[in-house]
Order: structure tokens, then C-alpha cells, then sequence
């Protein structure tokens, strides 16, 4: 199985970006912005693929979805929240309202949405960034590792 973020807007605020799990959208994702340096807690994961399952969380009390392999740093997450200052490092994943709003609502039941999709198993991660141009009526969009 496939789960791929598609980030869209990043600035000073937060990243926005989109889950689709094996092609299909499911939820839309929040995290910190991306920085030229990455820093724990305040950046986003860089992009890249990464290997995810699921790993006791002493924060939630629960299993929770692990994301492996995050270089200089364990125990990233995706996780239930609303703005960026929940995300500490992680990935929040809910529903947007406007894109560039940096929340996101019905957070934990997605979550829990999310959980259920994956199966409860491990799975692959891909973040990437999808570039959109608009010329008149046409949209044409490219996706950058």
C-alpha cells in the first residue's frame, strides 16, 4: 500500500498538503513549514519515502502511526490536531476548509479513518510536492521528490 502527501502551499505558517492513499484522495495534512535546515519540532519532514507502521506512543497512550526513518530523529507521527502548534514535528491529518487557512477539522476522526484504511499495517510513505500553473482554463500540475 501507497500513502502519498502531496504538499501545496508552504510559507511561514504551516504546510498544507493532501493524503492519498493507493491514488485515491482521503484527508488533507498539516505540518510545520519547510525550512533550508531541518529542526525537530519545526520543520517538516523532508521529502522522500519513508516506511510507516504502527508503535506504542507514551504522548497517546495508544498505537499510533510511526513514520521510520526521518533522518536525526525518532518517534515522528501522524497524528490527530488542528494547527501547526499540535503537530510537534508530525504530520496532522483532517479535513481544510480554504487551502492557506493552516487548519484543519475533524482531525482525530480521520485519524482513526486513517488507521482503519492501512489496515492497522505497515506501509509506505511518499512526500512529495505537487507544483499546479494555471494558463487561462488549463491546469497543468507536476509532482518533485
Amino acid at each position: 500500500m501507497i500513502v502519498e502527501i502531496k504538499r501545496r502551499k508552504s510559507s511561514v505558517k504551516g504546510t498544507e498538503g493532501d493524503l492519498y492513499v493507493d491514488g485515491v484522495l482521503f484527508c488533507n495534512t498539516l505540518e510545520n513549514p519547510e525550512r533550508g535546515a531541518w529542526v525537530k519540532g519545526l520543520t517538516a519532514i523532508p521529502r522522500g519515502d519513508y516506511n510507516c507502521g504502527f508503535t506504542y506512543s507514551p504522548k497517546f497512550k495508544r498505537q499510533m502511526i510511526c513514520i521510520f526513518g526521518v533522518p536525526n530523529c525518532s518517534g515522528i507521527r501522524m497524528h490527530w490536531g488542528n494547527i501547526v502548534a499540535n503537530t510537534d514535528g508530525c504530520i496532522l491529518v483532517g479535513q481544510r476548509g480554504e487551502v492557506g487557512s493552516y487548519f484543519i477539522g475533524n482531525s482525530k476522526a480521520t485519524y482513526f479513518a486513517l488507521e482503519k484504511k492501512v489496515n492497522y499495517s505497515a506501509f509506505t510513505l511518499r512526500i512529495v510536492w505537487q507544483i499546479r500553473i494555471f494558463v487561462h482554463r488549463f491546469s497543468f500540475a507536476w509532482l518533485i521528490n
